[in-house]
């Protein structure tokens, strides 16, 4: 059985959309199987096979093109984190935070790894 997003002409559809982008973190090989699952989810949604792919090729490129732009979104939203809310894990350590006291507690939603030379810091998101 012969996957959609295999098909020679859904491939290119989906490596022509991905070309397109530039999203941090990710290469163009990234990309191209981010696009595949979008069309794989897709054709199990729409029940496309090697038959009845003609008349979905438009759809296939936009579903490809969303899901990449969400993609985008999602990559420029890690990058607007407010320093505010990020401290470092030595910070916390050298506080001598007690388990005791619930006003000393810091809830971990996310760990993020630093941007200056010191690759090995890793800091911590602190919700409000």
């Amino acid at each position: 059985m012969t996957y959609v997003f295999e098909l020679p002409k859904v491939e290119k559809i989906i490596e022509s959309v991905a070309s397109r982008f530039k999203i941090s973190g990710l290469d163009f090989e990234d990309l191209v199987q981010i696009g595949r699952i979008a069309v794989w989810q897709l054709a199990e949604q729409m029940s496309i096979d090697e038959a009845n792919q003609e008349k979905y090729y438009g759809l296939i490129f936009t579903r490809v093109k969303q899901v990449l732009i969400s993609e985008q979104i999602r990559a420029n939203a890690k990058k607007r984190i407010k320093p505010e809310l990020i401290s470092s894990l030595d910070d916390l350590s050298n506080k001598g935070l007690s388990q005791d006291s619930p006003e000393d507690t810091v809830a971990l939603s996310g760990f993020y790894l630093s941007e200056d030379l010191r690759r090995d810091t890793v800091y911590l998101k602190k919700e409000l």
